[in-house]
């Protein structure tokens, strides 16, 4: 038979487990949570445009769109972010073109941090606010969105963000990101028209290598329902 302290102990781990877990929106890097594992991702290294199939980046993580292709240090000279100005070939990056997919939501990036759970994610971005091609023009200007999926596909976090503004900006944005006080988070998305981001950065543990694996190809399927259901 267990003690009184030992069921007054387990009575508040329990409790601990069905707190809700806290998440920010982060408007700078500084805000991201500490972790063992701390990554950059400048982009520097150019894979070119037009991408549809996944590509690695790094320390396992990767980086695939959906609705859109994408483009990954090479933006083939200049970025138009309609209003926003512009973003050059010397400023390395990832982007997704400005399509929408079968639901009529804008196309978006997916970086998908396999073998790493993580706590902070955020970058520097901008996006094209007035892009109408193919898609809603009521509820323009189109916002840009960020979300946070565990590994099993479903949606911890979502964020329409305020309006970024920067007219006839050259490489400027800012910088958003998510932030949660465990590490839950398996993938992040970046949707929006022509949305770009630089300077990547992630706060993460490492996760056993067998664990990851179960939530394999649930990810993108979790935000889609999500989205439409939104829609």
């Amino acid at each position: 038979m267990k003690s009184l302290h030992q069921l007054a102990a387990l009575a508040g781990v329990l409790a601990i487990a069905a707190m809700p877990v806290k998440a920010d929106l982060l408007t700078n890097p500084a805000q991201l949570p500490s972790a063992p594992v701390n990554l950059l991702f400048t982009f520097d290294s150019p894979t070119g445009s037009n991408l549809n199939a996944p590509v690695a980046i790094g320390n396992g993580v990767t980086f695939s769109t959906t609705g859109g292709p994408g483009s990954l240090g090479d933006a083939g000279g200049i970025w138009s972010l309609g209003s926003n100005g512009f973003w050059s070939l010397g400023k390395t990056f990832a982007g997704v073109d400005g399509d929408f997919d079968g639901n009529g939501l804008p196309a978006g990036m997916l970086f998908d941090f396999g073998g790493l759970l993580v706590k902070g994610v955020g970058g520097f971005m901008n996006f094209d606010p007035d892009f109408t091609f193919g898609g809603p023009t009521a509820a323009l200007p189109l916002p840009l969105y960020i979300a946070a999926f565990d590994r099993f596909g479903t949606l911890l976090e979502e964020y329409d963000l305020p309006l970024i503004n920067t007219p006839g900006g050259f490489n400027e944005g800012v910088f958003y990101g998510i932030g949660r006080d465990q590490a839950d988070i398996a993938s992040f998305l970046i949707s929006g028209p022509y949305a770009v981001v630089d300077d990547l950065q992630i706060a993460a543990i490492p996760l056993p290598p067998t664990a990851w694996l179960m939530g394999a190809g649930m990810l993108l399927l979790g935000w889609q329902a999500r989205r439409s259901r939104k829609g």
